[in-house]
């Protein structure tokens, strides 16, 4: 009719058996519109009916139907009823039973159906392939799959389009490969595909890194590409990852200059990156700003606001902005009730915090809740009193197994829950921090801990720490009125544990006034940090300068890594990745010392005696023995500690600087590195000893040869009557249940000539699902 030809007289002279089925075509493509396959059987028992034999075109739409209905089973059975009627199945049979797989995530079928269909000389077309590439999509697996039939359809010289790029570009950015989708990106491009904005989003999703992310923002803004809400989401949420507030606010604003209205999405990314950061009064700010915007807060919005309370330890914040999210209908969940409790547990609120850890628990799953610890922590009465130190929701958590004099065990206990709830090295909310952890050491004790142990001993005026590391325990003595003496092979624990402990006292005013000196000629340019460091060598040698070089030391770690990160790694993302911010990180950093060292001060007294030894305690000889020695050793295949100091003395120098205890600052030029000449073939307990052991039971007689070398030489150093209390955990191997350090140390005391007095060990208890860093390792305390 369309051509100017009569469809009257063609109707008129049509046959009846023809007009039938072309009314049954009729009815299988209405099915097919609307997705339900329930009245195909009907419509073909009709046409048996009426001897009317269906043609390939009613069995192709019967297949359209069911992989429309997303019935991949019938599909095929309609698929195998061609050849029943004697026909050939074409492109449009193979493409709707692959189709079918592919649109329940089936990818395994959906290949099958499209190398049978190659294997059948049918050549395939764009939607053949891209049915294959959805479904590989779909099943949320690696984009292998996905990718391999791109590669196939573009050398068969199929043609791709944006949408089939899409979802390639799409399946990388799931599976956080930003890498891949950049590449497939690009290649869309160069193939002169036109890329669209959720293309683009995609690919800004997948970056782990910040700059990438607004990189493509950027090129889709110059590229004229449709910019959504997603892009911009994307974006923010980049920066969120990040803490970085600033910059989610400017792509916040960017996006309303747009003419873009912010979504639920982009609220709670700056709500986030505040949190992130532990800003909570802009954080609440953002929260009203939201809701002024007519956008309820969700579940998400409020979590993140609790998240940077409890990151703060500010429970009243947090109790009012749970009470909003509840007043407000939004259901706290188990990440509520989580915050909470960390909030709580950072003030040393354990009653409260175990409050809301018996909420998180029942919340986040009921099943685990009926069975095990958890029964019995929930089942305990409500008048059964809770102590700090196993009380029945702590022991769903970790457990206490003790032996010995009840008092000492007692103190013990506290010490080893102080370290598995606070961890290294903050104290806790109320206590001063004084030093502690102002060069972030990579392994370390919790000064709690220290200062619990001391109690021990409170007649002691002279305290010796054998593995000093970064000083925890001689900052704790001195604070306590005792005189301290520190030891350890590392040259960087001496560097540190000297300034932690202000060893060589420091004039802080010359510090500081050297300390604007020296960052005078810096610009902000790249290469500040090493004119910084020429800076500080061109000074004098005095102990102003070694100080300098410390504070150098850390301000330079902390711009090498992202905000909470911790140890000698190092992190992917920078916090000054361009290197251009050594005046304020280094300033900053030595205002922040000054600060901690007149506390320390302060907290010690006039009379501040410490004795710190680059050496090993095997060898070590004082000219007094000490009335106690409070020590944490190294835990059996754990650590290479001295390779890892090395690695962290390096970074530090740049090739221009030594650092050591009496040597900071000499030019390498001509010298060895004090770190280059320890022995670490000889260190205790290695890590790379128990690689290089042919077997687990080499490395523990080694293992057990050194501790019992190391114990005879502190009994050496201690008065008749003087007490050693350690604190060990046991060791990493491929075994079921690691090394147990508690007895080899306790046979290796004993074989010596100490007593054992008590000896307590923490554990975990926990399911796999409650487990958290920093309560995974079985640790112990011998007095």
């Amino acid at each position: 009719a369309q051509h100017g030809g009569d469809a009257q007289f063609v109707i008129r002279h049509c046959s009846q058996e023809r007009l039938q089925a072309i009314k049954a075509g009729e009815e299988l493509a209405s099915l097919a519109r609307e997705r339900r396959w329930h009245g195909i059987d009907d419509i073909f028992a009709n046409m048996r009916h009426a001897a009317i034999a269906p043609d390939l075109v009613h069995l192709n739409t019967a297949i359209t139907v069911c992989a429309r209905s997303q019935r991949p089973d019938e599909a095929e059975v309609w698929f195998a009823r061609i050849h029943q009627n004697g026909l050939s199945p074409d492109l449009i049979s193979f493409a709707g039973v692959i189709n079918a797989h592919a649109q329940v995530g089936g990818a395994a079928k959906a290949e099958h159906w499209l190398r049978n269909m190659l294997q059948a000389n049918i050549e395939a077309d764009g939607i053949a392939y891209s049915s294959v590439i959805n479904a590989h999509a779909r099943a949320g697996d690696d984009p292998n799959g996905a990718e391999y039939w791109l590669e196939q359809m573009l050398a068969a010289q199929v043609e791709a389009n944006q949408v089939t790029y899409g979802t390639v570009i799409n399946a990388c950015a799931r599976h956080g490969d930003a890498t891949r989708a950049e590449a497939w990106l690009k290649r869309m491009l160069r193939a002169r595909v036109e890329a669209n904005e959720v293309t683009c989003s995609s690919v800004i999703n997948s970056c782990a890194q910040l700059k990438q992310a607004e990189y493509w923002l950027r090129w889709m803004l110059r590229a004229t590409v449709k910019v959504n809400e997603i892009a911009y989401n994307s974006v923010i949420n980049a920066c969120a990852r990040h803490g970085d507030v600033d910059n989610a606010e400017l792509w916040f604003d960017a996006m309303q200059q747009a003419v873009l209205e912010p979504t639920e999405v982009s609220y709670n990314s700056v709500i986030n990156a505040c949190a992130q950061r532990g800003s909570v009064l802009l954080g609440e700010r953002w929260l009203r700003w939201m809701a002024r915007a007519a956008i309820r807060p969700s579940q998400v919005s409020y979590n993140s606001l609790l998240s940077a309370c409890a990151r703060l330890a500010v429970v009243e914040k947090a109790e009012h902005w749970l009470t909003e999210m509840v007043g407000a209908a939004v259901q706290p969940n188990s990440v509520s009730y989580s915050a909470m409790r960390t909030a709580c547990a950072r003030t040393g609120d354990f009653d409260r915090a175990e409050h809301w850890l018996a909420q998180m628990i029942r919340c986040d799953d009921e099943g685990h809740a009926k069975t095990g610890a958890w029964a019995k922590a929930l089942s305990a009465p409500a008048d059964d009193e809770i102590g700090r130190s196993g009380g029945p929701l702590n022991k769903a958590l970790y457990c206490f197994s003790s032996a010995g004099d009840a008092r000492v065990v007692e103190c013990l206990e506290r010490a080893l829950e102080l370290q598995w709830v606070y961890g290294y090295p903050h104290v806790p909310p109320g206590e001063r921090q004084l030093t502690h952890g102002f060069y972030k050491y990579m392994a370390g004790m919790q000064p709690m801990v220290a200062r619990e142990a001391l109690k021990l001993v409170p007649d002691a005026s002279t305290v010796l720490d054998t593995f000093c590391g970064s000083g925890t325990v001689l900052i704790e003595a001195m604070v306590a009125g005792k005189r301290a003496f520190g030891c350890d092979a590392s040259p960087l624990a001496v560097f540190v544990a000297g300034h932690h402990c202000d060893e060589r006292r420091v004039d802080l005013e010359e510090l500081v006034h050297l300390a604007e000196q020296v960052v005078a000629p810096l610009q902000g340019g790249p290469g500040d940090w090493q004119t910084l460091r020429r800076n500080i060598a061109a000074l004098a040698s005095t102990t102003t300068r070694e100080a300098l070089w410390f504070v150098f030391a850390v301000a330079l770690r902390i711009a090498r890594s992202t905000s909470g990160s911790s140890g000698i790694t190092m992190p992917q993302r920078p916090v000054d990745p361009d290197h251009r911010l050594a005046r304020l990180c280094f300033l900053s950093n030595v205002y922040r010392y000054v600060s901690r060292v007149r506390d320390f001060r302060q907290a010690a007294g006039h009379v501040r005696e410490v004795s710190i030894f680059h050496s090993d305690n095997r060898k070590l000889c004082l000219q007094r023995p000490v009335d106690a020695i409070l020590t944490g050793p190294p835990y059996p295949g754990v650590y290479n500690y001295q390779s890892a100091a090395a690695a962290d003395m390096r970074m530090i120098e740049g090739g221009h600087v030594r650092l050591g205890a009496c040597e900071a600052a000499e030019e390498l030029i001509g010298s060895t590195p004090a770190w280059a000449a320890v022995d670490t073939a000889k260190e205790l307990g290695t890590k790379e000893l128990q690689q290089s052991s042919g077997s687990l039971e080499q490395f523990l007689s080694s293992w057990q040869t050194q501790q019992e070398e190391w114990l005879a030489a502190a009994r050496s150093n201690l008065k008749p009557g003087g007490t050693a209390t350690l604190m060990i955990g046991d060791g990493d191997t491929d075994e079921e249940n690691g090394i147990d350090c508690l007895a080899s140390t306790v046979d290796a005391a004993i074989s010596v000539g100490f007593d054992v007095i008590a000896t307590a060990s923490i554990e975990s208890c926990a399911d796999a699902a409650h487990r958290t860093k920093g309560r995974l390792r079985t640790e112990h305390m011998i007095h």
